[in-house]
């Protein structure tokens, strides 16, 4: 795939200043919703806020797993 750079910066733009997705109609969609993505992640510091993907390993399995 080849991204359109400067429609992934006007993605980028809108994701890190907060604004809603709307892809302008001059603009490439899979660019700029890429660059929309990395500028919201960006906004938020690189972390997901409030999401927790796994629990945290249990006495035992920590023991197991160095085993």
């Amino acid at each position: 795939m080849i991204i359109d750079l400067d429609s992934w910066e006007v993605g980028y733009r809108d994701g890190h200043s907060g604004r809603p997705a709307e892809c302008p109609v001059n603009r490439d969609l899979p660019s700029y919703s890429n660059g929309y993505v990395q500028g919201r992640a960006d906004r938020d510091g690189g972390r997901n806020k409030g999401v927790r993907l796994r629990q945290p390993m249990a006495t035992w399995e920590r023991t197991r797993s160095v085993r």
